[in-house]
């Protein structure tokens, strides 16, 4: 490997190693499969040359670290991975018939032999998570080639924090998040999660004490996220799985939830408000037709809360909408911090003139002080980034001027005003 910048050379052993191992094509097994852990195989890095230091997308961009790469020593071949949008379309079908067969005989053996047993190709990680004073155990199993969750893959969080890096999903957003509502959950307060996905935030609120009601429409979604439940027995009988209906203002509609096979797996949204619509149904994206509830019309029924900790609503664009069907919710039960993406170009599909974007923005900003956060940040695992005080980000102004901030897509972290 050349390191100009850094003036680092390999050893002499290493570098045979690693010319054996990556010298012409290879296999992401070979060198950087699950049998060698998060890091990559041993042979390939050394303490100064490491998997993060030429690996981590979330400091680097696409591409990884400049001054690592020569003709031998790529990206692709070195980091195992590609800056490309993954292909989602195996990942979805294999997922799918997992589910079929799962619902057949359902048993945690035998999801548990589906999910591994899938082929000479591993799809899924495993990783324990946890961090000593602000975060109890649990295990997260999630899809490798989803975009979102690849950073998973070059470590994990045990034993405290490793190099000064937090390796969580939104790290920033996951350790605020925990600071926050940890003594709340301790009380046996409640989580809402609309948009459960994979089940990272679900499982955080559990392991931090909270009751969770998790809503999440697609079904192969619910299934990893069921197996995920498996996985942690301790944290199962705190969780309620709402499933097959998305969130919104109101209840009884049918709508539709487009998955596309292209980009982050996760993203499946309503209408296909992530994509081109719902144009895309059977050709470039799996689509399915899901009930629609909004929260105030369920919660008396289905969610039983009494002291709300926190609210977390992910659902691509359509976030409007959720919060005009929680508006009672929101009022009455006040949750300590609320996380909401903000995606304005998406909700645009749902919302042409902005109005109730703008209702949404009214009803959070009466109760709570918003901080806008950008995605690198979010994402950025650096310690002293994920651990910078919320003030920094701290918004004042009105809520145009938040949407024109937010530009594209941001989050929105809202604690309650005191």
């Amino acid at each position: 490997m050349k390191f100009a910048a850094a003036s680092l050379v390999l050893p002499i052993s290493a570098a045979a190693d690693s010319v054996d191992c990556l010298a012409g094509p290879i296999a992401y097994s070979k060198c950087f499969g699950p049998s060698f852990g998060p890091g990559g195989n041993p042979k390939c890095f050394n303490e100064k040359i490491t998997f993060n230091f030429c690996c981590n997308f979330y400091w680097w961009g696409a591409g990884g670290n400049p001054a690592c790469w020569d003709e031998l020593h790529t990206y692709g071949r070195c980091c195992g991975t590609t800056s490309h949008a993954p292909n989602n379309a195996r990942l979805v079908k294999k997922m799918e018939e997992m589910y079929k067969a799962w619902k057949a005989t359902p048993t945690f053996h035998n999801l548990h032999m589906l999910w591994l047993s899938i082929g000479r190709h591993k799809l899924f990680a495993t990783r324990r998570i946890h961090v000593p004073q602000l975060i109890p155990a649990f295990y997260y199993m999630f899809p490798m080639e989803d975009h979102d969750q690849q950073h998973l893959l070059l470590d994990f969080i045990t034993q405290g924090v490793h190099d000064k890096d937090f390796m969580a999903l939104e790290p920033r957003v996951t350790y605020q998040l925990a600071r926050r509502m940890r003594q709340c959950c301790r009380q046996g307060g409640h989580f809402l999660d609309v948009g459960g996905n994979f089940g990272w935030y679900t499982l955080l609120a559990a392991a931090l004490g909270c009751e969770v009601d998790s809503f999440e429409p697609v079904p192969w979604f619910v299934a990893l996220l069921e197996y995920n439940l498996a996985l942690n027995t301790h944290l199962a009988s705190r969780i309620r799985l709402h499933t097959h209906r998305i969130v919104g203002a109101g209840t009884g509609e049918r709508r539709t939830v487009v998955v596309p096979f292209r980009g982050v797996l996760g993203e499946g949204a309503v209408d296909g408000a992530n994509s081109d619509g719902t144009q895309i149904c059977g050709q470039r994206g799996v689509c399915l037709d899901v009930d629609e509830v909004a929260i105030d019309e369920v919660e008396s029924s289905e969610l039983k809360v009494e002291s709300s900790c926190g609210m977390k609503v992910d659902v691509e664009g359509f976030e409007p909408d959720v919060f005009e069907g929680a508006k009672g919710f929101v009022t009455s039960k006040r949750p300590k911090v609320i996380i909401t993406e903000l995606s304005p170009s998406r909700s645009k599909v749902f919302d042409p003139t902005g109005r109730r974007t703008l209702q949404m923005l009214q009803l959070l900003g009466s109760h709570y002080q918003p901080h806008v956060l950008q995605w690198k940040y979010i994402k950025n695992p650096r310690w002293r980034v994920v651990t910078t005080h919320l003030r920094n980000d701290s918004f004042k102004g009105s809520e145009d001027d938040l949407l024109a901030q937010c530009e594209l897509s941001c989050m929105i972290f809202y604690t309650k005003n005191e």
